[in-house]
């Protein structure tokens, strides 16, 4: 199993101005550095959750079906298009009508629809492609706790530049899981 990310989010669920506010920083000659800062804050903090924030496309790869298909990085949003490799060797788009999807789940859900069987595949690794959108609708949906985190990071990273600030780190792992760990999707 593959998870690759096809469409980075166009925005970020967190702004610079709230973030400078929240960080008690006057300046706009950082402007640039903070804006990197909070796109690795949010990238971090996805990882540790598991989640997908702001809308996002991913291509789940598959070496062959599984009882039930699992999409990592919830919300999931909508499933664009299942792709596989038949036994003829061509590449065929799986039906959306032959296949049923539940976005209500966390990690969503794909199997096969009512009186349909996954179709047949010629085995090779990667043989299966699913693409899917996954992420909140805007940065209003985003849970308070996960942004809360990220003004943290933010903040953090922007006073100490250096990879360790002497005495901060264990209160500020302390705070963040404290702040993450409450919807935390298990591990794959």
């Amino acid at each position: 199993m593959a998870l690759v990310l096809k469409t980075a989010p166009e925005s970020e669920p967190i702004t610079a101005v709230l973030v400078k506010s929240f960080s008690r920083i006057s300046t706009s000659a950082d402007d640039t550095l903070i804006g990197y800062l909070i796109t690795r804050a949010r990238r971090m903090v996805e990882k540790w959750t598991r989640r997908q924030f702001m809308p996002a496309t991913w291509q789940l790869i598959l070496d062959e079906w599984p009882t039930i298909i699992e999409l990592p990085r919830p919300p999931l949003r909508a499933v664009s298009s299942i792709k596989y490799v038949d036994t003829a060797g061509d590449s065929t788009t799986w039906s959306s009508d032959e296949y049923q999807t539940d976005s209500n789940s966390e990690p969503g859900r794909i199997t096969p629809a009512v009186g349909y069987s996954y179709p047949s595949t010629r085995g090779d690794l990667g043989c299966i492609t699913v693409e899917y959108t996954a992420g909140y609708d805007d940065a209003d949906a985003v849970p308070e706790e996960y942004k809360q985190a990220m003004y943290l990071l933010v903040g953090h990273w922007y006073e100490n530049r250096e990879p360790y600030a002497q005495g901060k780190m264990g209160e500020l792992e302390a705070s963040l899981k404290a702040l993450i760990h409450v919807d935390r999707i298990p591990q794959f």
